[in-house]
């Protein structure tokens, strides 16, 4: 049965409207709009089934490049010691 050709969904266009325009100052957005507004636009492109492990990878290369603008700054006793807990109960969990 077919109904003609689909219309788009105006929830969608209005998150992408409302994350565009919050995210006109990157500097001043916050984290979830970012993520937001890049999801949006990475499905809009790609299936889900490539966004997400892309989104994963721009993340890391996001998060690296903010590691390396404040290396002078990173307190890496605190590392180490988040290292410590992180480390066994991710491979715990991962084994679960």
């Amino acid at each position: 049965m077919n109904n003609g050709p689909l219309k788009p969904d105006t929830r969608s266009h209005v998150t992408i409207r409302h994350s565009i325009l919050g995210c006109s100052d990157l500097r001043r957005s916050c984290f979830s709009e970012r993520v937001l507004l890049f999801s949006l636009l990475l499905v809009t492109t790609v299936d889900a089934a490539r966004a997400v492990p892309l989104q994963s990878i721009a993340q890391f290369i996001g998060n690296l490049s903010r590691a390396d603008f404040g290396f002078i700054q990173i307190l890496w006793k605190q590392v180490g010691l988040f290292l410590l807990g992180a480390i066994p109960f991710s491979i715990v969990d991962a084994l679960s």
